[in-house]
């Protein structure tokens, strides 16, 4: 990830001595795309190192969630780069600023060039860890913009359609909005202690159901403090009989090892109870 952060950081330096030179705002926005992919690197790097620390008495889950705030902090920053270039290649396309194709053809292959060789890089670790998966769609992202880039400055050089810069510029920043709501929406889903997408809560109800013994189960919750840390508690009614010979120790085992067997979950927190405890639920429980 580190050697990827530098490689970038070069690529946006290098694109930003192009932009001066060539006036190509579809650069700028690869450029400025790629500046916020290596803060969001950065970003990412700082949250996971928190995210190691131990739990403590006032944080009990630990710092787990600073890597979803550090997709939040990244998506607004790309949200704002967005804002300024829809609004400078809305003032560009009623007085077009002349480009120099050749020279954005030079600047975008460069960009490209670097993004493919961060790929093969990232290719490997990117399907055993989130965060360098997250990475590599960042860098394979940046490919195809630069791409966009390189296409939109040979079809320039060609036909000397300026406006053809602003058209780049208008698909690379939907294609960057559109990656970008996703994190947003997952981050948001997360914050709000929404289910984990693989894991249906009805499901989960099923399977504890499932086990002999059980006749209830109620005050269900599934959520996640991050994309890696799903969780579920719920309260669990078994029989009376089972309850008053002591079988609560074995049915929550069985319960626990079934959960994490089924839908990969290490944390559960579940109460057992006898079918008479119902009468004593607080009224919030459903």
């Amino acid at each position: 990830m580190g050697f990827v952060l530098l490689i970038t950081v070069a690529v946006v330096a290098t694109q930003w001595v192009g932009v001066l030179l060539t006036g190509s705002l579809a650069l700028a926005a690869d450029a400025g795309h790629q500046l916020t992919d290596a803060i969001g690197i950065t970003i990412a790097l700082i949250a996971a190192r928190i995210a190691s620390r131990s739990p403590s008495s006032t944080r009990t889950f630990g710092y787990l969630r600073a890597e979803v705030l550090s997709a939040v902090v990244h998506a607004s920053l790309i949200v704002v780069m967005c804002v300024f270039l829809i609004r400078e290649a809305w003032t560009r396309w009623n007085s077009p600023t002349h480009v120099t194709g050749p020279g954005v053809i030079a600047f975008a292959l460069v960009g490209l060039v670097a993004n493919l060789s961060c790929l093969l890089i990232l290719r490997s670790v990117s399907r055993t860890n989130l965060n360098v998966r997250t990475a590599f769609l960042d860098v394979a992202s940046d490919a195809l913009t630069s791409a966009v880039v390189l296409f939109s400055g040979a079809l320039t050089a060609l036909t000397g359609i300026h406006r053809l810069d602003i058209i780049a510029t208008a698909i690379v920043v939907a294609a960057i909005v559109a990656r970008t709501w996703g994190v947003i929406a997952e981050a948001i889903h997360i914050l709000m202690e929404g289910a984990p997408a693989h894991i249906n809560p009805t499901d989960v109800r099923t399977t504890i159901l499932s086990l002999p013994g059980i006749v209830a189960v109620h005050d269900l919750h599934v959520w996640a403090i991050n994309p890696d840390s799903p969780m579920i508690s719920a309260h669990v009614v078994i029989e009376q009989g089972l309850h008053d010979s002591g079988g609560s120790g074995r049915i929550l085992d069985e319960l626990e090892s079934l959960l994490s067997s089924t839908f990969d979950v290490q944390h559960t927190t579940l109460q057992i109870e006898h079918p008479g405890h119902v009468m004593h639920e607080h009224p919030h429980h459903d």
